[in-house]
């Protein structure tokens, strides 16, 4: 269990590393490629559209990522489910692993055996975050390359600015705390640092980057936060009926 409290920590903050570095340059002469043209060309169009009706890109960037978190919703439900399978089996991983402490390969062995058996995959809860990249990615990379957007205002923001108050790196780091706290992962120890580097990360890029890219990432932790705020309590409304 803790293998996957790390798999998420790090998938996580990679994550951050990587969409820091996914922009590309709007005035090359050359002609965009394959990856432009169908993912990040059409949802740059769809931020001018919505930008264009409501007179505002902070309500564009809004709608898009909440569009965004609806389309990757079924698998933050898978997410949770893997989590939930492999809290169910962990008592019988525990026995398994003091019942072969010195023979690791025997142990590996056993334990995709109960996998196999409860029909489980061990890396359900990291696979979700590997899905959702490509299209964050793509997100990410409309933002940073809409040069419309780079010009606009919300609120007292210039969206192609870093943002001088640090208002919107704070409020970064504050959601992507929350947010990996309340991730969908196991409740075993974990070392007081991982819940502080992946939100300290994010409030370092989000002072160097255009105020656009903290701003999407903060709209898309709230949304996230919200979602297992309602699945949680969806579930204890789930178990009290169960009672019943």
């Amino acid at each position: 269990m803790k293998r996957n409290k790390m798999y998420y920590f790090w998938g996580l903050s990679l994550f951050i590393i990587i969409l820091t570095g996914c922009s590309y340059d709007t005035t090359s002469s050359t002609e965009p490629g394959l990856w432009q043209q169908i993912a990040v060309k059409p949802l740059s169009d769809l931020l001018d559209y919505l930008g264009g009706i409501f007179d505002s890109y902070g309500m564009a960037l809004l709608i898009v990522t909440l569009l965004m978190r609806m389309v990757i919703f079924p698998f933050t439900l898978k997410q949770q489910q893997s989590v939930r399978d492999m809290k169910r089996i962990q008592p019988q991983i525990n026995k398994l692993q003091e019942k072969y402490k010195k023979d690791t390969n025997k142990l590996n062995e056993e334990k995709m055996r109960l996998y196999r058996e409860q029909g489980i995959n061990p890396l359900g809860g990291c696979l979700p975050l590997l899905i959702q990249m490509p299209l964050m990615i793509a997100l990410w990379q409309a933002i940073s390359s809409n040069a419309t957007l780079g010009q606009a205002h919300f609120l007292f923001f210039l969206l192609g600015k870093p943002d001088q108050t640090y208002i919107l790196p704070i409020l970064a780091a504050v959601t992507t705390y929350l947010q990996t706290k309340l991730a969908p992962v196991d409740a075993s120890g974990q070392p007081g640092w991982m819940m502080w580097f992946t939100p300290v990360l994010s409030f370092v890029f989000a002072v160097r980057l255009p105020a656009a890219l903290p701003l999407y990432w903060i709209f898309g932790n709230i949304i996230s936060i919200l979602q297992v705020w309602v699945l949680q309590l969806f579930k204890k409304e789930t178990a009290l009926r169960a009672k019943e």
